[in-house]
């Protein structure tokens, strides 16, 4: 099977956080996640084979993975944005529909 990661979106139920919100992507080998706000804060990566309870925090020790994970969370996040954005196009008839709508009931002229 062809893996494809996951993307994560959370709120932290601890008190203890750093952060109320996190962003990040999970494989069979990794667990990333960071500060939704800011891709330099509260950086955790996990590697879930040696470390399943995801109690060492590796993002100081393997930068490079690091950067690999952020790259493809900004490609799923990219690729997530452009097909909301497709979805949400109209074709030449929808709009018509909705435009007489409109006018029948009085918001455009």
């Amino acid at each position: 099977m062809n893996e494809v990661p996951v993307l994560i979106e959370s709120i932290a139920s601890l008190l203890t956080s750093y952060t109320t919100n996190s962003v990040g992507i999970r494989t069979s080998e990794y667990k990333y996640f960071r500060d939704k706000g800011s891709p330099t804060k509260n950086i955790h990566l996990y590697d879930l084979v040696k470390d399943s309870l995801e109690e060492k925090n590796l993002a100081d020790k393997l930068p490079d993975v690091v950067q690999k994970m952020e790259n493809m969370l900004n490609e799923i996040q990219s690729k997530e944005s452009t097909d909301y954005e497709k979805s949400n196009e109209l074709d030449g008839e929808e709009t018509l529909r909705i435009e007489k709508e409109l006018r029948k009931l009085g918001y455009i002229d």
